[in-house]
């Protein structure tokens, strides 16, 4: 367990407090000689890359991000709760994955049009929209989902998307 604050990783041991902690799988970097992680995963945890992802506070709002590095195998979070959905959200489900855009076509954007693109083994490049009068949408490998995909890895409703309050919500 770790704790931060917005200065960074509390009893960390990088000297300047610059609100990001860094987790990798590497504690050094060599050719620069400083400090590559606050966090250090064992290299042995495949899909770890030297520097993984970052989580930081942004001093204005006193919010924190968490941002992927670009390297290794992504970064991904379990949601428990809502979650507001934005241009270019990328959502993950084994080797499938869920690109969902908002339509930028006047006519959809005044609707509210939800984009949903599927990448992945199982269906590649294929699209289907939504518009907020089809809310909510389930998708999964269920029957009574909305969008349904034939993937073992997903539950029969692997997720929820509505649209509430002029936004659309996972």
């Amino acid at each position: 367990t770790y704790t931060i604050d917005r200065h960074g990783l509390v009893g960390g041991v990088k000297k300047v407090k610059d609100s990001v902690i860094y987790f990798g799988s590497s504690s050094s970097n060599p050719h620069e000689g400083y400090l590559a992680n606050d966090v250090v995963i064992p290299q042995a945890k495949s899909g770890w890359s030297t520097r993984h992802f970052k989580i930081f506070c942004e001093p204005e709002t006193q919010q924190y991000f968490i941002q992927d590095l670009g390297e290794g195998t992504g970064t991904f979070l379990k949601i428990d709760k809502s979650s507001e959905l934005r241009c270019r959200s990328m959502i993950s489900f084994g080797t499938m994955h869920l690109m969902l855009d908002l339509s930028t076509i006047p006519e959809e954007a005044k609707d509210g049009v939800l984009i949903i693109q599927i990448g992945g083994e199982t269906h590649p490049g294929s699209e289907k929209k939504f518009s907020k009068d089809q809310s909510p949408i389930t998708i999964g490998r269920g029957e009574i989902a909305k969008m349904k995909i034939k993937a073992t890895s997903l539950s029969r409703i692997q997720c929820k998307i509505e649209y509430k309050e002029g936004k659309w919500w996972m």
